[in-house]
């Protein structure tokens, strides 16, 4: 087991790819993680609507009980508006991120580049590798 210690992560992901949520997640259980805790949410809102506001607190309160904030680090991912929102209010509450560049892709998108951790791409063994690095005490 790669950690001792319950490690909850925050996934920022696109609602429109759970696949890659998913398979996120069963990557790193089965990478001998069964002590952690994915505190992401799984909604259908735009940023401008209705709920965002209900919606920004619920996560807020996640993304600062995270120990470390791992999110799809693809221009187009990125460019989202609730993933920025994400990966500001991380950096906000000093919540070390990874950046992951899905398959596929090789263009880190600026956001990442300029405020990860560490950026990986998509490969179990650097993925754990550094969410072990970054991961909040």
């Amino acid at each position: 087991m790669f950690m001792e210690k319950i490690c909850k992560i925050f996934i920022s992901h696109s609602w429109t790819n759970l696949d890659e949520l998913r398979h996120m997640e069963n990557l790193l259980k089965h990478k001998g993680c069964s002590s952690v805790i994915f505190e992401e949410l799984v909604f259908e809102d735009s940023f401008d609507s209705v709920n965002a506001d209900k919606i920004k607190q619920i996560l807020e309160n996640k993304i600062k009980k995270s120990n470390v904030f791992v999110g799809i680090a693809a221009q187009t991912a990125a460019n989202q508006e609730w993933i920025k929102w994400e990966l500001e209010t991380a950096l906000a509450n000093n919540v070390p991120i990874v950046g992951v560049l899905s398959r596929g892709h090789n263009v880190v998108s600026e956001v990442f580049n300029k405020n990860a951790n560490h950026v990986v791409k998509w490969y179990t063994e650097s993925i754990v590798t550094a969410i072990k690095l970054c991961a909040k005490k």
